[in-house]
């Protein structure tokens, strides 16, 4: 029979899929829309998002990971499922592998979790390994013997902070914040200031396109959306101005942490961070004005990603390709 491998990293907005010998093959939301009937799960990933804020009657969205965690194992079975269909040749039926990411600080009854979840979605076999470790070999930073590398990686719904060497992860914590609570609370600021209601995917494009860091932005978007007292359709100008305050709000929470991380490591490590700076990935690096206010605070370089939202799926991708590197880091995390 034959063997088809895959690295997936599963997060809380977007999951992505690489295959040996192949690349990266998928990414796609991490959105579940069900209903009535003798399937539940009537639409998955794109085709799920695509109704956020406008699912038919009788229809629900459902997010089955939050912040970085399995929460509904059943429907992230599911999920997979249908996402693994997207990309196996129809007519074949290979044993399929996967090594699946997982965020820092899970315990043993939220790892089961994500076990389940791909056993549920028909793999063969699983193998678990920090998301950090394939963060930094994603970034190409992997660090050589024991030399530490500080990764910040800002998601949809959470932020990982860790210390990672060629061993493992030293030291590490996740923050249950990233851009899904932005996005959330700019659309709840303009609706309490304004009046104006606007869906969560039109108000995560007003962070996109006008959320900043730097004090004296100007930059402006037209959104559309809804009167709050009556439902009237209604166009409005949201600035960067506007939202500054909801932005730098959450990046100061992400700093802070950042900050507390820092002041916890033992001296040689923290020397050997300050040489090298901090990496940052994920899609929430790409706010403007992060690097300059994030090293004004920490005293540190800080080295973005080219390809944020993609580091981790390469890295661990990589790793189906080097077996004894896998092996090492497995060993080590048991």
């Amino acid at each position: 029979m034959a063997v088809v491998e895959y690295a997936v990293d599963m997060g809380t907005s977007y999951t992505a899929i690489f295959q040996k010998g192949v690349g990266l093959v998928l990414r796609e939301p991490t959105v579940v829309v069900t209903g009535n009937g003798k399937d539940p799960v009537k639409f998955v990933g794109i085709e799920a998002k695509k109704l956020v804020g406008k699912a038919p009657t009788g229809m629900e969205v459902k997010y089955p990971v939050e912040e970085g965690m399995v929460k509904d194992v059943d429907l992230a079975a599911r999920m997979l499922n249908v996402l693994f269909k997207r990309i196996v040749t129809r007519h074949s039926h290979p044993k399929v592998k996967v090594l699946a990411t997982f965020p820092c600080g899970c315990d043993v009854q939220q790892l089961e979790l994500f076990q389940r979840a791909f056993y549920g979605s028909g793999v063969n076999e699983v193998l678990l390994l920090e998301s950090p470790v394939c963060t930094a070999l994603g970034l190409d930073v992997a660090p050589a013997g024991s030399e530490p590398v500080l990764i910040v990686d800002i998601g949809g719904g959470k932020t990982d902070i860790s210390v990672v060497t060629a061993n493992g992860v030293i030291t590490g914590c996740t923050l249950g914040l990233g851009g899904n609570q932005i996005d959330r609370a700019v659309a709840d600021y303009l609706e309490g200031e304004f009046s104006f209601r606007v869906g969560i995917q039109n108000a995560e494009r007003v962070k996109i396109q006008v959320g900043s860091l730097y004090v004296n932005e100007n930059t402006s978007t037209m959104v559309n959306g809804s009167d709050a007292s009556d439902g009237a359709p209604r166009s409005m100008e949201v600035t960067s101005k506007m939202i500054y305050d909801i932005v730098e709000h959450y990046y100061t929470k992400i700093i802070d942490v950042v900050q507390n991380v820092l002041n916890s490591l033992p001296a040689d490590i923290t020397a050997d961070v300050k040489r090298r700076g901090i990496y940052v990935c994920g899609m929430g690096c790409m706010v403007a004005g992060l690097p300059k206010v994030m090293s004004k605070k920490l005293g540190l370089p800080i080295l973005l990603a080219k390809e944020p939202g993609y580091c981790t799926v390469m890295g661990a991708g990589s790793l189906l390709s080097d077996r004894k590197l896998l092996q090492l880091l497995l060993d080590n995390r048991y």
